[in-house]
């Protein structure tokens, strides 16, 4: 992956440690040289002080992998690490890698984790949806402070509130103007009145806690309401998280040994617990954490988040500025992160900054020229949405489909005629956390939701206009796509709450729907996106982009069965499937490095072909039916649009500053596009 800070370009690598010991390290599409770890001198790290674990974790390189080391800090001295360590290597969780000290002559940084160049993370596997980077304003975050009486029976210090939240406010005082708008709890700190705070949306909570560690599991000691000791378990308080319709994407635990994971189930702690329930980035502590470490953490972290929007950057800085301080806990702290770049959020300048685009287009034929933006063209539609999608009935018009994302209801507008006006927004549908629309064989266009506690619903659309009744689907989904298959039936993909893939299909179409069915995952890799998509032939395509960035499909066969996985590109961030015209499957991508990829099939299920590619900065891209061509839409690292076509012309769409595309042509043949703004503001435009 590559991103940019300080106009600095900056590469990924990627490391992954599993059964065996056995190390392989990853930069950019490069393979290192695979390595291991010696588990004598692991055995050896627990044996010496917090001082000592760095240069003995590294002492347990063998000597591939610390080529594999030395070979990427020669290639990409600035370097973002991102440290996988699966679940058959438990034993490896407990170890603090935070404190890793490159003990090696040429070493230019000599703890990673505390070095700018060097931003350090450890990556989890996460199935849901990635959220985008915030670029709204302002950024929401809640302070907590639990102070409860009592603490002296467990043998743990009072927490002084005031001192806490001083500390909290004086950090978020640093932030620019209009930047970030923090609340502090009012009232004892409780589980109930966290949720009840949290449900007003919050990008970022804060908690100061004291935490007990008992056989692996952590429990948070809150506030009852008389200011006693509430007694809250890790998969509570994670359960609390995931039943908001809205989760921080960020959560600090200033909570002692809340990072700590089992070493007989990784799986087990309140860290892996709150990531489980959608919360893409936590920061926690793997150890106890002295009071004024903490506090000098506090406002070094958050100092540094305002001004560059990545965790990762500002977790190091606040490492080294503990170390500076000679501070003890400097590698306490971990940040489990799935958040893209690890960038919680776009700073002013970079939305406002010079343009970075580069075109050097190869898709069909060469860019002929463009035409200037039309900036009336777009028309505002409201929000603040999120979960947009948009489809063309039977009838030829087309139908959109958005979701509040503050009240988590689902808004419903049509066409009144193919190429004609726009009817008013139909009475929203509460409880709704996601949706998708889709045409069966009949041309009967169905919506499918996904519900605050993962239920699925299916629902079709009336000659009348109206809709039918909402069916449940049972199972549940953390994200759903739907295709018309072989039978020309439904069939819908979903990825559930564990991580793994589910899949259900009608026997007709308008008819019954079979029960849900697993068995599609061969090893424990878990799905950033899915796609499902059919072919001219009729056989469907399953897609997964995975969390490490590579993209696997699994086809059907003429009988429906599904074959196995086959790779089919890596170093992707985000990838949009369509069929063409004349049956084919196509594919289009953004690359770690922000090119616009686009590949296509050579003939109905048949191989494919290359990769063509656009060099840029490119955030967002979709394909779109427009007749007989496909059109490419893309968003640049500024929001501008633009859409590729294959007569040799690209054009540049003007309005906003876009995050999100979706597009569906009409009957009458317009193309109509929608783009969400970073706040979710909704925007429309057609393209004749």
């Amino acid at each position: 992956m590559v991103v940019t800070h300080k106009s600095e370009r900056v590469e990924t690598l990627y490391i992954r440690i599993g059964r065996g010991l056995v190390m392989e390290s990853r930069l950019e599409g490069r393979e290192l040289p695979a390595g291991a770890l010696d588990p004598a001198a692991l055995a050896a790290v627990a044996e010496v002080g917090p001082d000592e674990q760095g240069a003995r974790l590294f002492a347990a390189f063998d000597a591939a992998a610390r080529e594999a080391w030395r070979l990427a800090a020669a290639l990409a001295p600035r370097r973002r690490i991102c440290l996988r360590i699966d679940d058959d290597a438990p034993e490896l969780h407990a170890l603090p890698w935070e404190a890793l000290r490159d003990t090696s002559a040429a070493a230019t940084a000599r703890v990673p984790a505390a070095d700018r160049d060097t931003p350090f993370s450890r990556q989890v596997p996460w199935s849901w949806a990635l959220p985008e980077p915030v670029a709204g304003r302002p950024l929401r975050v809640l302070g907590a402070v639990a102070a409860p009486a009592g603490l002296d029976a467990y043998g743990l210090p009072a927490i002084d509130r005031p001192g806490e939240e001083a500390c909290l406010a004086a950090a978020m005082a640093g932030a620019p103007a209009g930047l970030v708008a923090q609340t502090a709890l009012a009232g004892r700190c409780s589980l109930v009145a966290l949720e009840a705070a949290l449900e007003g949306g919050h990008d970022v909570l804060h908690l100061v806690a004291h935490g007990v560690l008992r056989e692996g599991e952590v429990a948070l000691f809150l506030e009852r309401p008389e200011g006693g000791i509430e007694r809250v378990a890790g998969a509570s308080f994670a359960a609390m998280l995931e039943r908001l319709d809205r989760r921080p994407r960020l959560v600090v635990l200033m909570v002692c040994s809340s990072a700590t994971r089992s070493v007989d189930d990784p799986r087990r702690g309140l860290a892996p617990a709150v990531l489980a329930a959608g919360v893409p980035a936590v920061l926690a502590m793997q150890d106890l954490m002295p009071i004024d470490t903490g506090r000098a953490f506090t406002r070094a972290l958050y100092g540094e988040l305002w001004a560059g929007g990545e965790v990762d950057r500002a977790a190091n800085r606040a490492r080294a500025t503990l170390l500076t301080g000679g501070l003890r806990g400097s590698a306490v702290p971990v940040l489990y992160s799935a958040l893209a770049d690890n960038r919680l959020l776009i700073p002013q300048a970079a939305v406002a900054g010079e343009s970075q685009r580069l075109f050097i287009p190869s898709i069909q034929t060469d860019v002929a020229g463009s035409r200037d933006p039309d900036p009336d063209a777009w028309q505002a539609l409201g929000g603040p949405y999120h979960g947009v999608c948009a489809a063309r009935g039977r009838d030829g018009c087309v139908e959109l489909f958005a979701v509040d994302a503050e009240t988590g209801q689902l808004h419903v507008r049509r066409q009144q005629r193919p190429g004609g006006p726009w009817g008013a927004w139909e009475t929203p549908q509460p409880g709704v956390v996601d949706a998708c629309a889709a045409v069966d064989e009949r041309g009967v266009l169905s919506l499918f939701t996904i519900g605050p506690r993962g239920e699925v619903t299916w629902r079709e659309r009336t000659d009348a206009g109206g809709w039918g009744r909402r069916q449940p689907l049972a199972g549940e989904a953390t994200q759903l796509v739907v295709a018309c298959g072989l039978r020309g039936a439904f069939t819908a993909l979903a990825v559930d709450s564990g991580g793994l893939l589910q899949s259900c299909a009608q026997r007709t179409a308008g008819g019954a729907w079979d029960e849900w069915e697993g068995d599609w995952e061969d090893d424990d890799e878990q799905h950033l996106q899915i796609g499902l998509a059919r072919d001219g032939r009729g056989p469907l395509s399953v897609f997964t982009l995975r969390t490490d960035h590579s993209l696997w499909q699994s086809s059907q066969d003429i009988r429906g069965e599904y074959r196995d996985w086959r790779r089919l590109a890596t170093e992707l961030r985000r990838v949009h499937m369509l069929e063409d015209a004349g049956g084919r499957l196509r594919l289009t991508a953004i690359g770690e490095d922000g090119s616009l990829l686009h590949r296509g099939e050579r003939e109905p299920g048949g191989p494919w072909g290359p990769w063509q590619r656009i060099v840029g900065a490119y955030r967002d891209a979709i394909a779109a039916l427009q007749g007989a061509d496909v059109a490419l839409l893309a968003i640049d690292g500024e929001g501008a649009a633009f859409c590729f076509s294959g007569a040799g012309t690209h054009v540049a769409l003007g309005g906003p500053a876009l995050v999100r595309l979706v597009a569906a042509e009409d009957g009458a043949g317009e193309l109509h596009v929608f783009g969400l703004d970073p706040a979710g503001g909704l925007h429309h435009r057609t393209l004749p």
